[in-house]
C-alpha cells in the first residue's frame, strides 16, 4: 500500500443512507415500506418540494408508496388552486398599471 492511500470508516447507518441515495440517483426503485404511512410497500421516491439541485446537495429523499405520493400532490394542487383568484386580481392590477403608463406616455 502506498502512502497516499487513506481508509475511512463509515458508520453502518450512514452507509445504508448513502446506498439508498445511490439507488435514487441511479433510477432504481426503492426497497422497503413507505416512510410516510408505513402501511404499504414503497414504490416511489418523494422529495417534497426539493429541487434536484437541492437533492444533489443533500436534501432528503423518502421512500413512499404511490397513494401517499398522490395524496401529497393533491394537497399541493388544492393549495395552488386556492391562489388562482388572488393571482388573477394581481394580474389585472398590473395590466391596469401598464395601460395607465401607456396612456400617460401617448
Amino acid at each position: 500500500m502506498d502512502e497516499a492511500t487513506t481508509f475511512i470508516t463509515i458508520p453502518p447507518e450512514r452507509l445504508a443512507e448513502l446506498k439508498e441515495r445511490d439507488d435514487f440517483f441511479k433510477g432504481r426503485p426503492p426497497k422497503g415500506d413507505c416512510e410516510s404511512c408505513g402501511a404499504r410497500p414503497a414504490t416511489s421516491w418523494w422529495s417534497g418540494e426539493s429541487s434536484f439541485t437541492e437533492i444533489n446537495h443533500g436534501a432528503p429523499v423518502y421512500k413512499w408508496c404511490e397513494l401517499c405520493c398522490i395524496e401529497a400532490q393533491l394537497e399541493h394542487a388544492k393549495k395552488a388552486a386556492g391562489r388562482v383568484a388572488e393571482l388573477e386580481e394581481q394580474r389585472a392590477r398590473f395590466l391596469a398599471r401598464l395601460q395607465d403608463a401607456e396612456d400617460d406616455g401617448a
